[in-house]
Protein backbone atom coordinates (compact mmCIF):
# COMPACT_ATOMS: atom_id res chain seq x y z
CA UNK A 1 0.00 0.00 0.00
CA UNK A 2 1.24 3.50 -0.82
CA UNK A 3 2.30 5.05 2.55
CA UNK A 4 0.93 8.32 3.86
CA UNK A 5 2.91 11.15 2.23
CA UNK A 6 4.59 13.92 4.21
CA UNK A 7 6.45 17.06 3.15
CA UNK A 8 9.83 15.51 3.98
CA UNK A 9 9.26 12.54 1.66
CA UNK A 10 10.05 14.50 -1.51
CA UNK A 11 12.19 17.39 -2.68
CA UNK A 12 9.66 20.15 -3.35
CA UNK A 13 9.37 23.84 -4.12
CA UNK A 14 6.90 26.33 -2.68
CA UNK A 15 4.10 27.67 -4.84
CA UNK A 16 5.43 30.47 -7.05
CA UNK A 17 4.59 34.06 -6.16
CA UNK A 18 3.18 34.21 -9.69
CA UNK A 19 -0.10 32.56 -8.79
CA UNK A 20 -3.83 32.89 -9.38
CA UNK A 21 -6.78 32.11 -7.15
CA UNK A 22 -9.16 29.39 -8.33
CA UNK A 23 -12.78 29.69 -7.28
CA UNK A 24 -13.78 26.33 -5.82
CA UNK A 25 -16.76 24.97 -3.90
CA UNK A 26 -16.99 21.30 -3.04
CA UNK A 27 -17.86 19.14 -0.04
CA UNK A 28 -16.22 15.83 0.87
CA UNK A 29 -17.27 13.22 3.40
CA UNK A 30 -15.17 12.25 6.41
CA UNK A 31 -14.31 9.02 4.61
CA UNK A 32 -13.07 10.98 1.58
CA UNK A 33 -11.13 13.43 3.76
CA UNK A 34 -9.28 10.58 5.47
CA UNK A 35 -8.09 9.44 2.04
CA UNK A 36 -7.18 12.96 0.91
CA UNK A 37 -5.08 13.45 4.04
CA UNK A 38 -3.00 10.41 3.13
CA UNK A 39 -1.75 12.18 0.00
CA UNK A 40 0.20 10.31 -2.64
CA UNK A 41 3.85 9.27 -2.80
CA UNK A 42 5.21 8.46 -6.31
CA UNK A 43 6.36 4.85 -6.50
CA UNK A 44 6.65 4.34 -10.27
CA UNK A 45 8.02 6.40 -13.18
CA UNK A 46 4.46 6.82 -14.43
CA UNK A 47 3.38 8.56 -11.21
CA UNK A 48 3.36 12.24 -12.13
CA UNK A 49 2.25 13.77 -8.80
CA UNK A 50 3.47 14.06 -5.23
CA UNK A 51 0.61 15.11 -2.92
CA UNK A 52 0.69 15.72 0.81
CA UNK A 53 -1.54 17.32 3.45
CA UNK A 54 -0.69 19.43 6.48
CA UNK A 55 -3.64 20.16 8.76
CA UNK A 56 -6.31 21.34 6.31
CA UNK A 57 -3.93 22.37 3.49
CA UNK A 58 -3.09 20.06 0.58
CA UNK A 59 -0.18 20.59 -1.83
CA UNK A 60 0.05 19.13 -5.35
CA UNK A 61 3.60 18.89 -6.81
CA UNK A 62 4.95 17.53 -10.07
CA UNK A 63 6.88 14.43 -9.04
CA UNK A 64 9.83 14.80 -11.43
CA UNK A 65 10.56 18.48 -10.70
CA UNK A 66 9.01 19.11 -7.28
CA UNK A 67 7.25 22.20 -8.68
CA UNK A 68 4.07 23.10 -6.82
CA UNK A 69 1.15 23.45 -9.24
CA UNK A 70 -1.87 23.63 -6.91
CA UNK A 71 -2.63 24.32 -3.27
CA UNK A 72 -6.03 23.58 -1.76
CA UNK A 73 -7.52 24.73 1.54
CA UNK A 74 -10.25 22.83 3.37
CA UNK A 75 -12.48 23.66 6.32
CA UNK A 76 -14.25 21.17 8.60
CA UNK A 77 -18.04 20.95 8.54
CA UNK A 78 -20.66 18.71 10.18
CA UNK A 79 -20.49 15.98 7.52
CA UNK A 80 -16.83 16.22 6.51
CA UNK A 81 -14.88 19.07 4.92
CA UNK A 82 -15.47 21.86 2.42
CA UNK A 83 -12.96 22.81 -0.24
CA UNK A 84 -12.99 26.59 0.21
CA UNK A 85 -9.91 27.98 -1.52
CA UNK A 86 -7.34 26.98 -4.14
CA UNK A 87 -4.37 28.56 -5.91
CA UNK A 88 -2.57 27.63 -9.12
CA UNK A 89 0.94 28.40 -10.37
CA UNK A 90 1.00 31.04 -13.08
CA UNK A 91 4.74 31.20 -13.78
CA UNK A 92 4.92 30.38 -17.53
CA UNK A 93 8.38 28.87 -17.10
CA UNK A 94 7.00 26.32 -14.65
CA UNK A 95 3.45 25.69 -15.87
CA UNK A 96 1.92 26.50 -19.24
CA UNK A 97 -1.84 26.23 -18.54
CA UNK A 98 -3.66 29.60 -18.31
CA UNK A 99 -7.34 28.59 -18.33
CA UNK A 100 -8.90 28.88 -14.86
CA UNK A 101 -11.84 26.63 -15.72
CA UNK A 102 -9.46 23.97 -16.96
CA UNK A 103 -7.37 24.21 -13.80
CA UNK A 104 -10.47 23.96 -11.61
CA UNK A 105 -11.50 20.75 -13.37
CA UNK A 106 -7.95 19.41 -13.21
CA UNK A 107 -7.83 20.01 -9.46
CA UNK A 108 -11.21 18.34 -8.93
CA UNK A 109 -10.07 15.34 -10.98
CA UNK A 110 -6.81 15.06 -9.03
CA UNK A 111 -8.71 14.96 -5.75
CA UNK A 112 -11.24 12.44 -7.11
CA UNK A 113 -8.48 10.16 -8.42
CA UNK A 114 -6.63 10.44 -5.10
CA UNK A 115 -9.74 9.38 -3.19
CA UNK A 116 -10.36 6.53 -5.63
CA UNK A 117 -6.78 5.22 -5.43
CA UNK A 118 -6.73 5.39 -1.65
CA UNK A 119 -10.15 3.69 -1.42
CA UNK A 120 -9.02 0.85 -3.68
CA UNK A 121 -5.89 0.34 -1.59
CA UNK A 122 -8.04 0.31 1.56
CA UNK A 123 -10.26 -2.42 0.13
CA UNK A 124 -7.28 -4.47 -1.07
CA UNK A 125 -5.70 -4.35 2.37
CA UNK A 126 -8.80 -6.00 3.86
CA UNK A 127 -9.61 -8.36 1.00
CA UNK A 128 -7.78 -11.24 2.66
CA UNK A 129 -4.94 -13.39 1.30
CA UNK A 130 -4.83 -14.09 -2.41
CA UNK A 131 -4.30 -17.65 -3.51
CA UNK A 132 -1.04 -18.38 -5.29
CA UNK A 133 -2.83 -19.79 -8.33
CA UNK A 134 -4.55 -16.45 -8.88
CA UNK A 135 -1.18 -15.01 -9.75
CA UNK A 136 0.06 -17.92 -11.84
CA UNK A 137 0.48 -17.33 -15.57
CA UNK A 138 1.96 -19.43 -18.36
CA UNK A 139 5.71 -19.10 -18.68
CA UNK A 140 6.71 -16.54 -21.28
CA UNK A 141 8.97 -17.63 -24.09
CA UNK A 142 11.58 -14.91 -24.56
CA UNK A 143 12.42 -14.07 -28.13
CA UNK A 144 14.50 -11.10 -29.30
CA UNK A 145 12.72 -8.56 -31.44
CA UNK A 146 13.97 -6.75 -34.52
CA UNK A 147 14.08 -2.99 -34.05
CA UNK A 148 13.07 -2.28 -37.64
CA UNK A 149 9.88 -4.33 -37.15
CA UNK A 150 8.64 -2.01 -34.39
CA UNK A 151 6.29 0.89 -35.11
CA UNK A 152 7.28 4.47 -34.31
CA UNK A 153 5.83 4.45 -30.79
CA UNK A 154 7.39 1.08 -29.98
CA UNK A 155 10.77 2.29 -31.25
CA UNK A 156 10.55 5.33 -28.97
CA UNK A 157 9.78 3.09 -25.98
CA UNK A 158 12.63 0.78 -26.94
CA UNK A 159 15.06 3.69 -27.21
CA UNK A 160 13.96 5.10 -23.86
CA UNK A 161 14.58 1.78 -22.10
CA UNK A 162 17.99 1.35 -23.74
CA UNK A 163 19.07 4.91 -22.96
CA UNK A 164 17.86 4.60 -19.36
CA UNK A 165 19.90 1.45 -18.80
CA UNK A 166 23.08 3.14 -20.07
CA UNK A 167 22.47 6.37 -18.13
CA UNK A 168 22.09 4.28 -14.96
CA UNK A 169 25.80 3.44 -15.28
CA UNK A 170 26.50 7.17 -14.97
CA UNK A 171 24.39 7.67 -11.85
CA UNK A 172 21.15 8.77 -13.51
CA UNK A 173 17.58 7.64 -12.99
CA UNK A 174 15.03 8.54 -15.65
CA UNK A 175 11.37 9.59 -15.70
CA UNK A 176 9.51 9.34 -18.97
CA UNK A 177 7.16 12.20 -19.84
CA UNK A 178 3.90 11.88 -21.74
CA UNK A 179 3.23 15.56 -22.46
CA UNK A 180 6.51 16.64 -24.11
CA UNK A 181 7.23 18.94 -21.15
CA UNK A 182 9.43 21.84 -22.34
CA UNK A 183 10.37 19.77 -25.40
CA UNK A 184 11.67 16.79 -23.40
CA UNK A 185 10.75 13.11 -23.77
CA UNK A 186 12.22 12.26 -20.38
CA UNK A 187 14.01 13.71 -17.36
CA UNK A 188 17.35 12.29 -16.21
CA UNK A 189 18.14 12.95 -12.54
CA UNK A 190 21.66 12.40 -11.23
CA UNK A 191 22.34 10.76 -7.89
CA UNK A 192 23.78 14.08 -6.61
CA UNK A 193 20.19 15.32 -6.33
CA UNK A 194 21.00 18.58 -8.10
CA UNK A 195 21.52 17.64 -11.75
CA UNK A 196 18.44 17.34 -13.95
CA UNK A 197 18.68 16.89 -17.73
CA UNK A 198 15.75 17.49 -20.06
CA UNK A 199 16.28 14.93 -22.81
CA UNK A 200 14.73 14.57 -26.25
CA UNK A 201 15.03 11.12 -27.89
CA UNK A 202 15.99 10.93 -31.55
CA UNK A 203 16.86 8.15 -33.97
CA UNK A 204 19.94 9.98 -35.25
CA UNK A 205 22.01 13.16 -34.87
CA UNK A 206 19.51 16.02 -35.17
CA UNK A 207 19.15 19.77 -34.65
CA UNK A 208 16.04 21.97 -34.67
CA UNK A 209 15.50 25.69 -34.30
CA UNK A 210 12.50 25.01 -32.04
CA UNK A 211 14.85 23.45 -29.47
CA UNK A 212 17.16 26.47 -29.26
CA UNK A 213 17.23 28.23 -25.91
CA UNK A 214 15.37 25.41 -24.11
CA UNK A 215 18.37 23.83 -22.35
CA UNK A 216 17.68 20.48 -24.01
CA UNK A 217 19.89 17.44 -24.44
CA UNK A 218 19.49 15.13 -27.43
CA UNK A 219 19.95 11.39 -27.02
CA UNK A 220 20.37 9.05 -30.00
CA UNK A 221 21.90 5.65 -30.94
CA UNK A 222 24.50 5.11 -33.65
CA UNK A 223 26.28 1.91 -34.66
CA UNK A 224 25.77 0.26 -31.29
CA UNK A 225 26.76 3.34 -29.28
CA UNK A 226 24.71 6.07 -27.58
CA UNK A 227 25.29 9.80 -27.47
CA UNK A 228 23.80 12.48 -25.21
CA UNK A 229 24.70 16.04 -26.19
CA UNK A 230 23.63 19.59 -25.27
CA UNK A 231 21.64 20.71 -28.31
CA UNK A 232 22.61 24.39 -28.48
CA UNK A 233 26.27 23.90 -27.59
CA UNK A 234 26.91 21.23 -30.21
CA UNK A 235 24.82 23.06 -32.81
CA UNK A 236 27.22 26.02 -32.67
CA UNK A 237 30.14 23.72 -33.48
CA UNK A 238 28.31 21.80 -36.19
CA UNK A 239 27.32 25.00 -37.99
CA UNK A 240 31.01 25.88 -38.27
CA UNK A 241 32.02 22.67 -40.05
CA UNK A 242 28.91 21.88 -42.12
CA UNK A 243 26.53 23.63 -44.51
CA UNK A 244 23.27 22.46 -42.90
CA UNK A 245 22.15 26.09 -42.39
CA UNK A 246 21.90 26.38 -46.19
CA UNK A 247 19.87 23.24 -46.73
CA UNK A 248 16.19 23.31 -47.64
CA UNK A 249 15.41 21.22 -44.57
CA UNK A 250 16.94 23.83 -42.26
CA UNK A 251 15.77 26.96 -44.08
CA UNK A 252 12.17 25.88 -44.68
CA UNK A 253 11.64 23.18 -42.06
CA UNK A 254 13.76 24.56 -39.23
CA UNK A 255 15.68 21.36 -38.67
CA UNK A 256 18.19 18.86 -39.98
CA UNK A 257 19.04 15.25 -39.14
CA UNK A 258 22.15 13.48 -40.38
CA UNK A 259 21.56 10.14 -42.14
CA UNK A 260 25.05 9.09 -41.01
CA UNK A 261 27.97 10.51 -39.03
CA UNK A 262 30.80 11.91 -41.18
CA UNK A 263 34.47 11.88 -40.21
CA UNK A 264 34.27 15.65 -39.60
CA UNK A 265 31.53 15.19 -37.01
CA UNK A 266 32.99 12.26 -35.09
CA UNK A 267 35.52 14.37 -33.10
CA UNK A 268 32.72 16.76 -32.07
CA UNK A 269 30.52 13.90 -30.88
CA UNK A 270 33.19 11.89 -29.06
CA UNK A 271 32.89 13.81 -25.72
CA UNK A 272 29.18 12.96 -25.61
CA UNK A 273 29.49 9.20 -26.20
CA UNK A 274 28.12 7.25 -23.23
CA UNK A 275 28.05 3.67 -24.39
Amino acid sequence: MNPTATRSDWKTESLSEKRERVEVRRRYSLFDWERIQMGFLPMEMEDKWFIYAENYSVRFHRSWTGICIYTAEFEPCETGVNLVEAWVCRDPELYSETDLDEDRENLYKLIDVLIEKRSQAYLLDFAGPVKEEEFSTPKHQFEKIKYEMLNARQQESYNFQKASAILADYGFTTIRLSDDWQGADFIAQHKDGNTFLKVQLKGRLSFYTKYKGRDLYICFPCDGSWFVYPHDELLEEVLKVTTISKTESWVEGGGYSFPKISKDLLPLLQPYKIG
